[in-house]
């Protein structure tokens, strides 16, 4: 596609914004007000009371109660501390890469990143307003600190500097150090030695951090394209606020555009901020107070992707003026909705099931304690002249009433003693439905003491219902808005994150290099029980275990198994560092010596071959040598025969040994 000029650009951005849904005061954000004024209980709108001096206005809190209610459990699927994402690796050698990648994406969201309050306001915002919606992006920024030194050698100044790379002498002082110590060198000219001198000095140290950044989006902040069913198939997604020059100019924008900026647009949040304002206590107008210098003026700013020729392209436009237009690989947003409706991105909020219930009960509540008022406090009938009405109007314990005849006063019964038990009736039927729209029952929050008297059997179909709605909206959450907000995460990582860092994962110090993972992971969902049940995954496990100590003796169950199920249930405890408690089979065999392989068959019969032939040389060797033994012993019998035929021959002729000369020849033994 051709490059855009600013004009083009601008009108495209115009455009999309105009025909996106999320404008102020659309019937969305008129409904998402409504939702907040529900929730908050406020008698105004479908629950204003009628306009009659001293009737009821109370609001019921169906709303309020549902979310509240239901925000615990969720919370603790998924901060509850165990990954809820897991990445699987695709082959057998990036096991370990790929629990690496599991433990530090979760590190990144809740540890380097307000990770519970993200996901506390992320899953809030769905249950109240329909979707909840999240920004994931790359963060670079600039830190600047100061360090001040005192007593500072020229050397270990120079020292100092050399560490702090890019510091910045901001302030300093130079003295003769005190005492008798003396510069090396000597005043040429006056030939008298200078004192040493020393240095106080504070240094501005810029350090360049970069992380990932996970924040919450307002709904009201949030545009969509109409065709859209996710946030990754939207043609156009944007997210318009309110931002100070001066935090545009700190993000890295051009000063000279930023400044550019006007003040004409008079955009306005609409009703739905409006609502908050007022929950929050502020007046309307409080966000736009008159800036003190021009940097802290407040201005428009629309953060838009747009899909242009299949591929994603970002363009930050301030009022007029266009601040960025890059390409990028991806939209950043990721959102949740706990009933989503097919084909459509915005479905239906836990308030917009228990809105009606609410209305309801409010109206039942309303007439219900009128009744009781009427029943309390009942109307007075009095005949015109034969009563004191200041006696009459005057209520008091032992108070007298004077009265010209017994018939002048009495009562007006216009309260029916059956309405207030019809009410209550009415109540009950009204909750019963309430629960089947939600459903989220009395039960699974806790509060009946009838329960204790029904079956276990009926409660634990009851509970089992409600978790399977809690399940439900919890496996959605799951995959479609915490699957891509970890797999933004590892991109992320991936992309930008070219040095290794040191983290502990596991108990363990780890190395971590997302680079060597290259985006080649699947992604799989563990999804925990509702509140309640981490009882019930702990009896699971231990009956398994207790299974398990059968089975060891046939030969079906490894000490690794044996592990594996005792560390769910130490997690199913609460615990979530198992190696606390117990050792990994498969961690210490690793840290064992490994085992020799075993021999090449090959291998070992070369070898027999070889000490066949080595025994066969020494038993020949030994022959030999036994064989020369005899025939020395021969020759020496021979040598001692000779002599005496020799002396007997010719007696007293010959003398001599009667041992053979020790250089005597021995002749070869043949073979």
């Amino acid at each position: 596609m051709p490059e855009l000029t600013q004009d083009e650009l601008r009108s495209l951005v115009d455009r999309e914004l105009e025909q996106s849904i999320g404008l102020h005061n659309s019937d969305l954000t008129e409904a998402r007000k409504k939702a907040l004024d529900y929730y908050m209980g406020k008698a105004v709108g479908d629950l204003a009371p009628p306009a009659i001096d001293g009737r009821s206005a109370v609001v019921s809190n169906e709303v309020l109660a549902t979310v509240e209610w239901m925000l615990p459990q969720l919370l603790k699927v998924f901060a509850g501390g165990d990954a809820v994402v897991e990445f699987t690796p695709r082959n057998a050698d990036d096991v370990q890469k790929a629990e690496q990648a599991t433990d530090y994406c979760n590190y990144v969201l809740l540890q380097q990143n307000p990770g519970f309050h993200v996901i506390y306001t992320w899953i809030k915002d769905a249950l109240l307003s329909k979707v909840g919606l999240t920004k994931v992006y790359w963060e670079t920024s600039e830190a600047k600190s100061r360090e001040s030194y005192k007593g500072l050698t020229v050397d270990q100044l120079t020292m100092l500097l050399a560490e702090r790379e890019g510091a910045e002498i901001i302030e300093h002082n130079a003295y003769p150090a005190p005492g008798p110590q003396m510069a090396p060198a000597a005043d040429a000219m006056m030939g008298i030695a200078q004192p040493e001198l020393l240095y106080d000095v504070t240094l501005e140290v810029a350090e360049e951090r970069s992380a990932v950044r996970v924040v919450n989006v307002p709904p009201e902040e949030f545009r969509i394209s109409k065709q859209a069913t996710s946030c990754d198939d939207a043609p156009f997604i944007a997210h318009v606020r309110q931002v100070s020059k001066g935090e545009l100019k700190k993000t890295g924008y051009d000063a000279k555009l930023v400044d550019q900026i006007g003040h004409g647009e008079n955009q306005e949040y609409g009703a739905e901020r409006e609502a908050r304002n007022k929950v929050l206590g502020l007046a309307d107008g409080d966000e736009m107070q008159d800036a003190t210098h021009d940097d802290a003026t407040l201005v428009w700013v629309s953060e838009c992707y747009l899909q242009l020729d299949g591929e994603w392209r970002k363009i930050t436009k301030a009022g007029s003026i266009v601040l960025d237009d890059e390409e990028v690989e991806e939209q950043p947003f990721c959102s949740i909705c706990p009933v989503p409706l097919p084909h459509q991105f915005f479905g239906l909020s836990l308030a917009d099931l228990a809105m009606d219930p609410q209305r309801v009960k409010t109206s039942l509540l309303r007439s219900f304690l009128d009744n009781l008022y009427l029943s309390v406090n009942q109307r007075t009938f009095a005949v015109e002249g034969q009563v004191n009405l200041d006696d009459l109007l005057a209520s008091r314990p032992g108070g007298v009433v004077r009265v010209k005849s017994p018939q002048a006063v009495g009562k007006l019964f216009d309260s029916d003693p059956g309405t207030g038990q019809a009410a209550l009736q009415a109540l009950e039927y009204i909750e019963t439905q309430k629960e089947n729209q939600t459903g989220f029952t009395r039960y699974s929050q806790g509060v009946s003491a009838d329960s204790l008297n029904n079956t276990a059997t009926g409660m634990n179909i009851i509970t089992n219902r409600s978790d399977q709605r809690m399940e439900l909206i919890a496996r959605v959450f799951a995959e479609t808005g915490f699957t891509a907000l970890f797999r933004k995460i590892l991109r992320l990582l991936i992309r930008h994150q070219d040095k290794a860092v040191v983290a502990q994962l596991r108990g363990q110090w780890v190395d971590i290099q997302p680079q060597e993972w290259r985006d080649q992971f699947d992604m799989s969902i563990n999804v925990g029980l509702g509140a309640g049940n981490r009882d019930q995954q702990a009896q699971h496990m231990m009956a398994l275990m207790q299974m398990q100590q059968q089975l060891f003796s046939m030969g079906l169950v490894q000490p690794q198994n044996v592990y594996n199920a005792a560390a769910e249930y130490v997690k199913a405890m609460g615990y979530k560092n198992t190696d606390k408690f117990l050792i990994d089979p498969s961690r210490q065999q690793q840290q064992q010596p490994p085992q020799p392989p075993p021999p090449d068959p090959r291998m070992l019969e070369a070898q027999a071959k070889q000490q066949e032939a080595q025994a066969k040389l020494q038993l020949e060797q030994q022959k030999h040598t036994d064989e020369m033994a005899l025939r020395r012993e021969q020759l020496a019998s021979e040598y001692q025969l000779k002599l005496l035929e020799l002396q007997l021959r010719y007696p007293g002729g010959i003398a001599g040994s009667t041992q053979p000369p020790a250089n005597m020849p021995v002749p070869e033994v043949p073979q």
